[in-house]
């Protein structure tokens, strides 16, 4: 009963952390094609910033990532420090706070997705080793338990009792345990 419980558990576990993990790989793909566009675009540095700016007010920035699906980020994730005064910005002092933004971006979105997978999954497997021991162990233990019981006839028994009182009345009578 146990297993089965922990056996479920891990299965609904799973599920939750493959699905956590999607969400976190696309949000980190979609950041990283941005990026491929920004430096791909030079001349559409500062639509890409009013894109951003208006993005916040709505559902983000769309992007359509390499499966041909529309994605949209929120701008804080694409490009940390994003605001107004940057489109009044010179073209060099725009990309080295673009530079920034992109390497801050990147390295949040990749942590996300490699940091609760590792751990979430150490953590699901140890579970679920650790039930699947201990059930095994009270499986054994029930079935060493029947198969006495079956096979033993009931002179056996009263012997294996018989000895066993002989023994501990024998010590006792002998100065007790040494």
């Amino acid at each position: 009963m146990v297993f089965l419980f922990c056996f479920f558990l891990l299965i609904d576990r799973f599920k939750y952390e493959q699905s956590q993990y999607n969400d976190l790989k696309e949000e980190y793909d979609s950041i990283v094609y941005f990026w491929k566009v920004w430096d791909a675009n030079e001349d559409l540095h500062r639509h890409a910033i009013h894109s951003l700016l208006d993005s916040d007010k709505g559902a983000g920035v769309p992007l359509i990532n390499d499966n041909g699906e529309t994605v949209y980020v929120k701008a804080d994730k694409v490009f940390p420090g994003v605001h107004e005064d940057m489109l009044d910005m010179s073209s060099f002092d725009l990309d080295v706070k673009a530079k920034a933004a992109k390497q801050k971006a990147i390295q949040q979105a990749g942590k996300k997705v490699v940091k609760p997978v590792i751990v979430d999954w150490f953590l699901a497997l140890s579970l679920g080793a650790g039930a699947i021991g201990i059930s095994l162990i009270w499986l054994l233990f029930f079935i060493i338990r029947w198969l006495v019981r079956c096979f033993c006839s009931d002179s056996q028994k009263t012997s294996i009792n018989n000895k066993h009182i002989e023994t501990s009345s024998d010590n006792r009578y002998n100065g007790g345990i040494k």
